[in-house]
């Protein structure tokens, strides 16, 4: 807070106002109270969402707004595929059409945004059912059946490789490589005590095992 009241005082001095036309600013706070800043900013600027490099990030930190935006595009990517069924077009070339549409916003920047969707996860996978659906015509055909008809995985488990071969090759990545933090080499951290001879205790009845090791007289055996 110290810094932005520092940038806003300079602002002040060398004369510079925010373009409401060109800036944005998306506050995350989970606070009950919202922070007060020094200078007033202008409340036109204020946003609950910003849409950045294609992903739609939220205040409140949640995907929501960026599940509906993808499923919207894809579902105008498959409206062309109830006009391709009107021409009797292959299911091969329909499924290169799906796959170089509709599946191309449902799985952009996934490494960011999919592991935080698990209540939107069949949301997002009912696009491809329907897409199966429209390419074989067949409406009543399990969705396990379709995928295997057509050589295709999940999208959660597309999606899930997908992050799989990014942090991979994040991680040998010499620009990348110093993000993450380095491997330690295995080592037992607790290390086998030493078995150390038992410490021989007198007790109080040695005295008297010579004696019980001994045979009874006859004359005790006769009592």
């Amino acid at each position: 807070m110290s810094i932005l009241n520092e940038i806003g005082s300079e602002a002040l001095d060398l004369d510079m106002t925010v373009n409401p036309s060109k800036s944005m600013i998306m506050p995350i706070c989970f606070l009950k109270s919202s922070p007060c800043f020094l200078n007033p900013i202008p409340p036109e600027i204020y946003a609950s969402s910003v849409k950045l490099l294609g992903v739609t990030i939220s205040s409140n930190l949640k995907w929501d707004i960026h599940v509906k935006d993808i499923i919207h595009k894809a579902n105008a990517s498959i409206a062309l595929l109830k006009l391709l069924n009107k021409y009797s077009v292959l299911p091969s070339h329909s499924l290169r059409l799906d796959a170089s549409f509709a599946c191309l916003h449902l799985e952009y920047a996934c490494p960011v945004w999919h592991p935080g969707i698990s209540c939107e996860e069949s949301k997002i996978e009912s696009i491809q059912k329907r897409a199966l659906r429209i390419i074989f015509k067949e409406g009543k055909v399990p969705y396990s059946l379709l995928l295997k008809k057509a050589s295709l995985e999940t999208l959660e488990r597309r999606r899930s490789s997908l992050c799989l071969r990014f942090s991979k090759n994040a991680i040998t990545n010499p620009r990348t490589a110093s993000i993450f933090p380095k491997r330690h080499s295995p080592s037992r951290l607790r290390q086998p005590r030493a078995v150390s001879e038992p410490i021989p205790v007198l007790s109080p009845f040695a005295a008297l095992l010579p004696d019980m090791k001994k045979p009874l007289s006859p004359s005790s055996q006769k009592k």
